[in-house]
């Protein structure tokens, strides 16, 4: 396991139910007691043995150590947001087990960072508290905050559903709301990316698969949950409230996803496929918010390429709904895309025209097991990719069998997107005062129509209007000098372009020189002509 994984890995035990064993931890040496300043948490600490934290005692300097107070403050901010702010209720009290009523932290050496517990009181009520590996503190405070704070939301996890819980979201929410709240340094960016790179490679596993760090990844799941319930951070309230009153992770989240989302689980499951293909490093600004728990990496999905139509394949195994994708490329010379698909058991098909200047389109629907079913995208070439994505809807193993084809001759389209990119050229032109030079400029829009002139238009500015300027193909030299052209369209810059503007041959300026013109008033007078004629070129001539 690499130490940027190895950040995220704090485990519950007990994830099927609690426990009857009332047992707390023995420490390696002489126990100590801190008791929080807000009355909520007590931390259990030694400093002697293999359980001993470190003396350092710099931040702050009260006596108490460093790796204490952090155990304290990762607590409490969890507390103060999911509880204090969002109304998550309080793990109840113990009855006195480890000393008082309040939250009991021990910090002593575990084999992992962390775990939290919950166990059935002789009352019939619960008693839970949590164990942190001091060694944490090596990754740094902000790390050690957010290992803290994943337990202490293990616990707000087992109040709420009165421990009754589903390991792999019980990780996955507690891992989304640790990286929501401690993040900014370079070491838990990294952390959380690897995380999403997992999730995003695996994405054909069983979407509750909770070998090795996947249910820890499943916080990007958690993270569509709440991001297309409306990204506010209530959703995850109301997520665990449904999965409470359900008793089971499949039936709260369908009681979620269609309440909140408008879709049933599956269907749920299906659009999270399209939500992460636009995740990360191929975000469109339209399916996901980078703002929260973001991947903080240029990650990508993964999928099958295809670079020329016709084509066909079949997809990797998918566990109970995973997803697996077809990226075809488009040929810039057919009208329309015809996909066939089979799959072994019932999936939802999504086809997405893939478009980074505007909402992607999509096509969703059903495709029964054993069954082909037939989708087409007209003017499939339009569009930057056509994506196939395929999610098992079935709970047992599956695999989908894929074709494409094409027919028709392509279109242009009406209208072009707005441009990605401005190519002007050539990039260096010299031209003499009074005359003109031919330029142009291309566009790139992601599609068929890359390459496209658009000169006329393009809106130029000059960074010395007096010497060069610039309309539709044409530079024009005004003076001699040198002045730098950028072409603008649709708010995207062009490279810039060097005019050199040299003085025209023969035309003398306001040289003096013998002949009709000589003497005093004869250099006066064909200056002012040449001034004149050089104002009227520029049609700004002399105004009343």
């Amino acid at each position: 396991m690499t130490p940027t994984l190895a950040l995220a890995m704090c485990v519950v035990i007990d994830g099927a139910g609690v426990r009857a064993d009332l047992s707390r931890p023995t420490l390696s040496g002489e126990e100590r007691v801190h008791l929080s300043a807000d009355g909520r948490l007590r931390v259990h600490y030694t400093l002697a043995g293999g359980d001993a934290v470190g003396a350092a005692d710099a931040d702050p300097a009260n006596g108490v150590p460093d790796t204490v107070d952090w155990a304290e403050q990762g607590a409490a901010r969890m507390l103060d947001v999911f509880v204090g702010e969002d109304g998550w209720p309080m793990p109840p009290g113990d009855e006195g087990l480890g000393g008082d009523d309040r939250i009991d932290l021990y910090l002593r050496g575990l084999d992992a960072n962390g775990y939290a517990h919950v166990n059935t009181l002789p009352s019939g009520g619960l008693s839970m508290w949590m164990e942190v590996d001091p060694a944490g503190v090596g990754f740094g405070k902000l790390l050690f905050l957010s290992i803290v704070g994943h337990e202490t939301h293990h616990l707000l996890e087992f109040a709420i559903s009165e421990g009754g819980f589903d390991g792999w979201i019980a990780e996955a929410t507690a891992t989304y709301a640790q990286y929501l709240l401690f993040s900014g340094e370079r070491l838990a960016d990294l952390a959380r990316g690897a995380l999403w790179a997992l999730r995003l490679a695996g994405a054909a596993r069983a979407l509750d698969d909770e070998d090795g760090q996947f249910a820890y990844a499943g916080m990007v799941w958690v993270k569509y949950l709440v991001d297309r319930g409306g990204g506010d951070r209530l959703r995850l309230l109301e997520l665990w409230q449904h999965l409470a009153r359900e008793n089971g992770w499949e039936r709260g989240h369908d009681a979620y996803t269609r309440a909140r989302l408008g879709l049933s689980l599956d269907e749920a499951a299906a659009d999270y496929a399209v939500w992460n293909w636009f995740a990360c490093g191929n975000d469109d600004g339209h399916h996901y918010d980078e703002a929260a728990a973001g991947c903080g990496l240029p990650i990508r999905m993964t999928a099958t390429e295809v670079a020329a139509v016709p084509a066909g394949g079949d997809s990797e195994s998918l566990g109970a709904r995973g997803s697996a994708y077809v990226a075809i490329a488009p040929d810039c010379a057919s009208g329309d895309l015809r996909l066939r698909v089979r799959p072994t058991a019932s999936m939802r098909l999504s086809v997405i025209g893939e478009q980074s200047h505007a909402a992607s389109p999509v096509q969703s629907v059903e495709a029964p097991a054993g069954v082909e079913t037939v989708v087409d995208v007209h003017g499939w070439n339009q569009y930057e990719r056509v994506v196939l994505a395929g999610t098992n809807t079935g709970g047992a193993p599956a695999t989908f069998h894929w074709a494409a084809e094409v027919s028709g001759t392509y279109t242009p389209p009406a209208s072009l997107p707005p441009a990605a990119r401005l190519n002007a050229t050539p990039a260096n032109v010299t031209v003499e005062t009074g005359a003109s030079e031919a330029m142009a400029v291309r566009a790139d829009f992601g599609t068929c129509e890359d390459g496209r002139d658009v000169s006329s238009q393009v809106t130029w500015s000059s960074s010395d209007a007096a010497i060069a300027v610039a309309s539709g193909g044409s530079v024009e030299g005004l003076r001699p000098g040198t002045a730098m052209l950028t072409a603008t369209l649709d708010g995207v810059a062009s490279n810039p372009v060097t005019v050199t503007v040299i003085e025209a041959a023969g035309s003398g300026g306001c040289a003096t020189g013998g002949g009709p013109g000589s003497g005093a008033l004869g250099v006066a007078a064909v200056c002012l002509a040449w001034v004149l004629w050089r104002l009227t070129r520029r049609n700004i001539g002399p105004t009343n």
